[in-house]
C-alpha cells in the first residue's frame, strides 16, 4: 500500500502467473491500526479472481501447404488450418484472396482463390494467418503461407490469323499455308522473282493484340532433300499495333534443320501485326525459298 500526497492510499495487487489448470481466487484484507489502547478496528475484504494461464497460441498446416501454387488460370484451392485460437488471414497482393470457415471438428479451411494472371511474369502474394487474442493483454502467433501463379495462356485463335501482306508468292503454294499448323503444306515464292536482290516480306494479322515471347518457326518438311538448301537463312521478325510503327524483336539466322524451332525474343512484346523479312537462303544462289509453318508464343 501506497499513502498518495492527497492522503489517499492506493492498492497495489500484484499475482503470480497462473500454472492450475482451473481458475483460482484469493481474498485481501484491509485493516485499520488502533491510533491508542481501546480504538475501534475496522476492516475490508477485497475478492481477488484469476483465470487460468493460457496456453502458447499456435497455427500450424502441413509443409506440402505452406507454399500454394497456381497456373495462370483464375481458381481456388483450399487447406487446412489448425489452431488454438480464433484467427484472421489477409493477402499482400490484390489479386489474391483469402477467405477462411470454422468445420464441425472445430479445424478451419482456408480458401484461397487467384483471378487470372494477365501479366508477362510470374507473380507471387503472401497470405498472412493471424491468431485473435482470446482477452486483452494475450499473446498472438502469425503464419504465412506463400502464394504463386505462373502466367496465363493466351488465347491465340489461330483460326482468326490472316496475311495483311506478302510480295512474293507463287500462287500454287500460297504464304497463307504458313498459318494452317501444318508444315508439310508449304509456302513457296514465286519462281520467277529473285528474292537475293528483294527480300521478301510477309506480314501476318491476329486481328487482335497479342504477347508475342518467341517465334515457332518451322522449315518445309516436304522438300525433297536436293531442294532444301535453299531454306530462309536470314531472317528478322517485327511487331506492330497498326502497321506503320514497327518494333524489332528477332534478328538472326535461322538453322537449317526440319522440326519446329522455337527461337525466343529478349523481352515479351505486344502486336497485333507480326511481319517477317527474310534476306537470304542457305543456298547463296537460290533465287526462291519456301517456309512449312509460322505461330509464336
Amino acid at each position: 500500500m501506497t499513502v498518495n500526497a492527497d492522503k489517499s492510499v492506493s492498492l497495489h495487487i500484484e499475482v503470480a502467473t497462473n500454472e492450475a489448470e482451473v481458475k483460482r481466487t484469493a481474498n485481501v484484507t484491509i485493516t485499520t491500526k488502533s491510533a491508542e489502547k481501546g480504538d475501534r478496528v475496522t476492516f475490508r475484504e477485497i475478492s481477488v479472481e484469476q483465470d487460468l494461464r493460457l496456453p502458447v497460441p499456435f497455427i500450424v498446416v502441413d509443409d506440402a501447404d505452406k507454399t500454394v501454387t497456381f497456373t495462370g488460370k483464375a481458381g481456388d484451392k483450399t487447406i487446412i488450418v489448425s489452431a488454438n485460437r480464433e484467427v484472421e488471414a489477409t493477402s499482400s497482393e490484390p489479386w489474391c484472396t483469402p477467405t477462411m470457415t470454422v468445420n464441425a471438428d472445430q479445424s478451419v479451411s482456408l480458401r484461397i482463390e487467384v483471378t487470372k494472371n494477365e501479366d508477362n511474369t510470374q507473380r507471387t502474394a503472401e497470405v498472412t494467418i493471424v491468431t485473435q487474442p482470446a482477452k486483452t493483454g494475450d499473446e498472438t502467433t502469425s503464419l504465412v503461407i506463400s502464394v504463386e501463379q505462373d502466367v496465363a495462356p493466351q488465347d491465340l485463335e489461330k483460326d482468326k490469323w490472316t496475311i495483311a501482306a506478302c510480295n512474293n508468292s507463287w500462287s500454287a503454294l500460297p504464304v497463307d499455308r504458313i498459318l494452317d499448323g501444318n508444315a508439310a503444306t508449304i509456302w513457296h515464292t514465286d519462281p520467277a522473282l529473285n528474292f537475293t536482290t528483294d527480300p521478301i516480306v510477309a506480314v501476318i494479322d491476329f486481328s487482335k493484340p497479342l504477347k508475342i515471347s518467341g517465334i515457332l518457326f518451322s522449315n518445309a518438311t516436304d522438300a525433297a532433300p536436293d531442294l532444301r538448301d535453299n531454306t530462309p537463312k536470314h531472317v528478322k521478325f517485327e511487331a506492330s499495333d497498326d502497321q506503320v510503327t514497327w518494333t524489332e524483336i528477332l534478328d538472326l539466322e535461322v538453322p537449317r534443320i526440319y522440326t519446329e524451332q522455337t527461337l525466343p525474343c529478349d523481352r515479351v512484346s505486344t502486336g497485333q501485326y507480326l511481319r517477317l523479312t527474310i534476306y537470304t537462303g542457305w543456298n547463296a544462289a537460290g533465287t526462291w525459298t519456301y517456309l512449312g509453318d509460322l505461330s509464336i508464343y
